[in-house]
């Protein structure tokens, strides 16, 4: 069963934060905690523990934001990531040699994850920016082939909540690494994921479910080859997509203001 909710009744500010955002604002997410960022006003924004964490002025030049702690992560040029914790200066804490294609964080593992244009991987530490590991993703492990050129760029990347998953997409390719870099297990994606997210069941395993560019909707086991499966399809873009343990349902929150809650298959 598949239930529609509207988010147009909701108007208690005494319990709701409201934003208007624009097509340019950017967002990241960890435990329980959202930042987004603002061109319109160069304001960046976390909220968290039911009450807004940090706020401050930031001028990246990247659509990429993260958090960890009390901590915003940003691109303020195109190798630089730096960090701001609140009423503090912003300051670099990390760089490549590449243009960045991709961040995110985790405070629970304590990482910054970051992908470039050239196909690196590269880990750091979010406390001090030391690096964990650098990988070359643009060599094809199984049969050591460069990629092409054009698909050499990390496109996105995703932690797991429970098992700090370091999930990757590139060219066609899932491929998953723990935090310390190992490598785990490819995984054949050959559809384009426009978003993606990750839960956990009531067992604590890890699932990654995503949007493809077609506004279909699936999941898949970051520990199985196999595990691709879609089960919905939308009509228009998902900003957001949640999981709901206690009901195994997900939530999609989609472009047109509606929440549709489809059971986990």
């Amino acid at each position: 069963m598949v239930t529609d909710l509207s988010t147009k009744g909701i108007n208690n500010i005494n319990e709701i934060i409201q934003e208007s955002f624009t097509q340019n604002a950017s967002f990241g997410f960890t435990r329980g905690k959202i930042v987004w960022y603002l061109p319109n006003d160069n304001k960046a924004r976390l909220i968290g523990d039911e009450r807004v964490i940090n706020e401050v002025t930031i001028f990246p030049e990247l659509p990429f934001i993260s958090c960890c702690n009390e901590d915003i992560f940003y691109c303020s040029d195109g190798c630089t990531v730096s960090v701001v914790s609140p009423s503090q200066t912003p300051y670099p804490i990390c760089s490549t040699k590449s243009r960045i294609s991709a961040m995110v964080a985790d405070e629970v593992f304590h990482i910054i994850v970051v992908g470039t244009k050239d196909g690196y991987l590269h880990i750091f530490r979010s406390n001090d920016g030391s690096l964990v590991k650098s990988i070359d993703l643009s060599i094809d492990d199984e049969n050591d082939i460069n990629y092409e050129e054009r698909f050499k760029e990390v496109r996105k990347i995703v932690i797991t909540a429970k098992w700090g998953l370091i999930v990757v997409n590139i060219l066609s390719k899932v491929k998953v690494f723990n935090v310390n870099g190992l490598h785990l297990m490819d995984i054949d994606m050959p559809d384009q994921i426009l978003k993606w997210f990750t839960y956990s069941n009531n067992k604590s395993f890890d699932f990654i479910v995503f949007e493809n560019v077609e506004h279909k909707i699936g999941f898949f086991d970051p520990l199985k080859k196999d595990s691709v499966q879609y089960f919905y399809e939308t009509m228009e873009p998902l900003p957001l997509i949640s999981f709901i343990p206690s009901i195994n349902s997900f939530a999609f929150l989609s472009e047109s203001k509606q929440i549709t809650l489809v059971p986990h298959p």
